[in-house]
């Protein structure tokens, strides 16, 4: 069997291939609905939860500690907008002054040795005070009720249930939650190990 084709015949597969997709895509898409919106703002949050993962693990080096704060990934080329969830107003400035614009909870210092400890959090007031969502050191995301996350913010390693708790006693110690500007007043009793 000849798979070969003249570029014309390429051209014109390509087309129709492209075409196909279009139609695919016209008949998927959905009218535009508060729905909708609050479907692509998750997805987006999601998103940008992955990559912030990933400058957070590169970050580390050769540590099993994730850095104190997002501050310090200024040294790194990271894309200061993965920091402002959409639809919050928020407008992403320097990296450098991170702390005080961003619209993610950041839970810093902590460990690989607690996986299910909470590393950044997008609060409910992110997200019209429905839900909230959670990405864990062990890389996992989960949509969590507003309650769930707040408690979170007061006690990051909550769901680490099947961590050993010498393990959780040492991220106490050491781990520090930083609370960007906008939502101080919403968690006035965020962890503080005092460091």
């Amino acid at each position: 069997m000849n798979f070969m084709c003249t570029n014309e015949q390429f051209r014109g597969a390509l087309a129709i291939c492209f075409g196909i997709c279009l139609l695919i895509l016209g008949c998927a898409k959905q009218p535009f609905s508060g729905a909708n919106i609050a479907q692509d703002t998750d997805l987006i949050v999601s998103n940008q939860f992955r990559q912030i993962y990933v400058q957070l693990r590169y970050a580390m080096d050769d540590s099993d500690h994730f850095p104190h704060s997002f501050a310090e990934l200024n040294q790194l080329s990271v894309d200061k907008n993965l920091f402002v969830c959409p639809g919050t107003g928020s407008r992403a400035t320097a990296l450098a002054t991170i702390e005080e614009w961003t619209d993610y909870i950041y839970i810093g210092n902590d460990t690989e040795q607690v996986p299910r400890a909470a590393l950044v959090i997008s609060p409910p007031e992110n997200h019209r005070g429905e839900y909230g969502y959670v990405l864990f050191v062990d890389g996992v995301i989960l949509r969590l009720p507003p309650d769930q996350v707040r408690m979170l913010v007061k006690e990051p390693w909550l769901l680490a249930t099947n961590t050993p708790p010498d393990n959780v006693n040492y991220l106490k110690k050491r781990i520090a939650v930083h609370v960007p500007k906008r939502l101080q007043t919403f968690y006035p009793d965020a962890y503080n190990s005092g460091i």
